[in-house]
């Protein structure tokens, strides 16, 4: 297995302040939880793994969902922390619990209607 470097998320490296806000979803998901079952091959390393997959679909889904308006753009920018290229995670095993995954959300139309463009509000005159 190969280590990652473990930076703190005020290192002056432009992905490590992303890092906290990629990996919070997912932590929050979990519940702050982390899964083990030993007697399924399933221990804290393959957990971590299966966790960091969870962080690239959050991170994936950031960087291609758009509101349906003209000027909309992602949520996230296309520079933040992702995992190593060429990392794949685990395959999945019998017995495994079920990490490694996000359940689908869909917002209705209704709900993005509602959204508001980013950024301040525009002042009202009058």
């Amino acid at each position: 297995m190969h280590s990652m470097p473990i930076l703190p998320l005020d290192h002056p490296e432009p992905f490590s302040a992303t890092l906290g806000v990629m990996l919070y979803p997912a932590t929050a998901i979990r519940e702050g939880k982390s899964f083990q079952k030993p007697e399924a091959g399933y221990d804290a390393s393959v957990d971590f793994q299966m966790f960091l997959a969870e962080a690239e679909i959050l991170r994936h889904w950031g960087q291609t969902w758009r509101q349906p308006r003209a000027k909309s753009g992602p949520p996230l920018s296309p520079d933040v922390w992702r995992v190593p290229d060429g990392w794949e995670s685990p395959a999945r095993r019998s017995g495994w619990p079920k990490t490694g995954m996000i359940p689908r959300l869909t917002l209705s139309k209704e709900l993005i209607a509602e959204l508001k463009p980013a950024g301040r509000p525009r002042k009202k005159y009058g």
